[in-house]
């Protein structure tokens, strides 16, 4: 349990790091622009949109790694519940 903790603040460690990245490329990016407003307002929605893309992709990955290890963990508890409800009553005297 203790491993999936560290793992998601990992995770959202890598996610952190991105969104300063693109904030940081963003603000470099108004900072030497060569081009004209429009040409880099239409540049900033472009790369906006791929890093919200890249974002919901990482956070769809992430959530389906934790969904998995939480269904696994249920069903390892499911499965010990069961047994100590139905292993005493199986016994032959």
């Amino acid at each position: 349990m203790r491993d999936t903790y560290a793992r998601q603040d990992e995770e959202i460690s890598v996610v952190g790091a991105f969104v300063a990245g693109v904030t940081v490329g963003i603000i470099a990016g108004l900072l030497f622009a060569p081009r004209a407003g429009p040409d880099i307002r239409k540049s900033l929605q472009d790369y906006g949109a791929q890093a919200m893309n890249d974002i919901l992709e990482t956070a769809m990955r992430t959530g389906k790694i934790y969904v998995e290890d939480l269904l696994q963990r249920s069903n390892e508890y499911l499965d010990r519940t069961v047994g100590e409800i139905l292993g005493p009553s199986q016994r032959k005297f």
